[in-house]
């Protein structure tokens, strides 16, 4: 038997553990690529809790490949509530806070009274006296009474004016057919913030930042979809094999050679628009729109200044095509057409 956190156990093949016989992930949420991965060798379960649940507070039975990937029920001993803002009873299929509750609940935290009575709260639904953690996570009840998890409350960032749920992001990445594991940050590396997507593709697979793009746009109203995207080998661990967020490479920004300086008419112009819309980057033929953080509301001004030069384009030009080369070779396609 073996419990291990999700991002550790896609860092092994189940191959090489014959002896194993039942596999708990837990700490994190659960892929469909591990349940995919390990559910044919293994007897394996998906738990979730917090700490102050002492330490699991629900569990799934075992899993099936194709199966939507729950947390199951609480364990003996716990409750869970899904919650709404007034701390209501959520109806089934509505995303609210998850709450645990019942005798395996932790008394609260040592030495700090005023934490304690922040997380621990009256419980509505016990006898008098009887509290409930909130977790801050998301969470709703399918309508067998499995629970399925939504991300953190609190794991939100603001962007443009807009709240956006990075769990929902990662969620969203996470149903491509190709990507295994997904995570989304907020980064400033070109200076203004934007939302940046993190893939590990299934084995075999090579998908390209337009394929993911175009993937969120059909998945994510605008302000959601990340404005780059980068694949990696395996995303980068802490000590308690959780993804370590501080350890992502900055995307986008890694050293090109041979960068070569515009040299056609449509090249300069573009690069010259490239430079007002993006004034803090460093803008050479091979610039991406995307990777310098373009969005698709900035892709509408790219085209209304492209027109005012003379340069046709439309957005799927843009999404397919997003270098300053590829899209002057479109313009000079055009032209000799």
């Amino acid at each position: 038997h073996a419990v291990l956190p999700p991002t550790a156990a896609l860092t092994v093949a189940p191959g090489r553990f014959p002896a194993l016989r039942t596999l708990v992930v837990a700490g994190e949420a659960c892929p469909p690529e591990l349940v995919e991965r390990w559910a044919p060798r293994v007897r394996l379960l998906n738990a979730y809790g917090p700490t102050e649940g002492t330490v699991c507070a629900t569990m799934t039975g075992p899993l099936s490949a194709g199966d939507e990937v729950t947390i199951g029920r609480p364990l003996p001993g716990l409750d869970a509530h899904v919650l709404d803002n007034e701390l209501r009873q959520a109806p089934v299929g509505e995303i609210g806070e998850l709450f645990i509750a019942g005798p395996g609940l932790a008394r609260g935290y040592l030495n700090r009274p005023a934490m304690t009575a922040e997380r621990f709260v009256a419980n509505p639904f016990g006898a008098p006296g009887a509290r409930m953690f909130r977790t801050g996570d998301l969470a709703s009840r399918r309508s067998d009474g499995q629970l399925l998890f939504h991300g953190r409350a609190d794991d939100q960032v603001k962007l443009r004016g807009f709240r956006i749920e990075l769990g929902e992001v990662e969620a969203a990445l996470g149903r491509h057919p190709q990507v295994a594991q997904a995570v989304a940050v907020l980064r400033t590396d070109h200076g203004a913030p934007q939302l940046a997507a993190y893939a590990v593709p299934i084995e075999g697979a090579a998908p390209t930042p337009a394929e993911l793009r175009e993937h969120m746009l059909r998945s994510l109203p605008d302000f959601m979809v990340p404005a780059v995207y980068s694949t990696l080998a395996a995303l980068p661990l802490s000590p308690n094999g959780k993804v370590d967020r501080a350890a992502l490479p900055a995307p986008g920004v890694l050293p090109r050679t041979g960068r070569r300086e515009p040299s056609t008419p449509a090249e300069k112009a573009l690069c010259e628009i490239f430079c007002e819309l993006f004034e803090s980057a460093s803008i050479g033929v091979d610039s991406s729109f995307f990777e310098l953080g373009g969005t698709s509301i900035l892709a509408i001004f790219f085209i209304q200044r492209a027109q005012e030069a003379g340069l046709d384009f439309s957005p799927r030009d843009v999404i397919d095509n997003p270098t300053i080369e590829a899209l002057a070779a479109i313009a000079a396609a055009r032209s000799d057409g």
